[in-house]
């Protein structure tokens, strides 16, 4: 979990199927006191949420307003009274909205961010402003003083768009791969809300920073290692190999025997070649093909008694 070195009680995770995400460490950007970075990992179709709580050795002053910014937009926030501050965790799970027939929450969910090779005349200074917090997921924590009750706007809960197709050379070469968007609504119990002024000018006590990005993407930035290579099945310990890698070993043996017998037959034939060459005798027109030995001849001699050596040529 997420900690800053100013309030280290102040904790704070991303949530998926009840279980927090595993951190790693930004080395790009450096933390402050009061603000903190981690990479998370992203699963493209999954809901999130944010989970914190306050804990021993977080001092509280006042009265807490989380917010929650998804690439750079408004999410979703809180405000903690100071007598119900270390009281349970909480959730921010996604856009609550109150529509007048009834109470919704749409949940955050990552989602695969589309690209193609279009050039970068297509792209709007909006959509390059937005692309840069795309990726990242910002919670604040501020001090507030609660005024009393407020009324809920729904003009106020604006939608999180999902972003098109947009051209590979807009990202300028950052591993991001996925974005935030909201999903369908669901019915959930009536909430209230509270008008709040933040203290301190705004400025939040606590930041927590948190960039999610795709295994491979991960991989590729060095984050998380690479996936080893497999150990080749012909080098592997035969008693480790279950019935699939078995029959997969048998039949590359079995290939590999083939082969061999293959190469063994062609370098017969091509030796029964050797032992024959080609001769041509007879006039051009009447030319005569015929194949003789290429080995030499034995040929059979005698000695008369007069030491003459004569060679039988026939």
């Amino acid at each position: 979990m997420a900690i800053t070195t100013v309030y280290p009680g102040l904790q704070v995770d991303v949530v998926v199927n009840g279980a927090p995400l595993q951190e790693y460490d930004d080395d790009e950007d450096e933390d402050s006191p009061d603000t903190t970075t981690k990479y998370v990992e992203a699963t493209s179709g999954a809901n999130f949420e944010i989970r914190y709580s306050f804990g021993t050795g977080f001092s509280a002053k006042h009265a807490v307003v989380t917010r929650v910014h998804v690439d750079g937009q408004y999410g979703e926030g809180h405000v903690i009274k100071l007598d119900e501050i270390f009281r349970f965790p909480r959730f921010l799970s996604g856009r609550r909205e109150d529509l007048g027939d009834g109470y919704f929450q749409r949940k955050f969910r990552f989602a695969q961010l589309s690209t193609d090779d279009s050039g970068l005349g297509q792209v709007e200074d909006a959509l390059m402003k937005k692309l840069k917090e795309i990726g990242t997921i910002t919670v604040k924590f501020t001090w507030a003083m609660v005024n009393g009750p407020s009324h809920y706007d729904p003009l106020k809960s604006k939608e999180i768009p999902k972003i098109g197709t947009i051209p590979e050379k807009a990202l300028k070469g950052r591993a991001v791969s996925s974005q935030v968007v909201l999903g369908d609504r669901e019915t959930i119990r009536p909430f209230t809300t509270v008008s709040t002024t933040d203290l301190d000018g705004g400025k939040p006590f606590a930041t927590f920073k948190f960039k999610y990005r795709s295994r491979s993407a991960l991989q590729s930035l060095l984050v998380i290692p690479r996936s080893p290579s497999p150990v080749p099945l012909e080098e592997r310990d035969i008693n480790t190999l279950n019935p699939e890698e078995m029959r997969e070993l048998l039949k590359r043996q079995k290939e590999r025997e083939e082969a061999a017998r293959k190469i063994k037959t062609e370098g017969v034939k091509r030796e029964h070649t050797r032992d024959s060459v080609l001769t041509v005798s007879g006039d051009e027109d009447d030319e005569e093909v015929s194949f003789v030995s290429e080995k030499r001849r034995k040929l059979n001699f005698t000695i008369d008694e007069a030491g003459v050596e004569t060679i039988d040529l026939t």
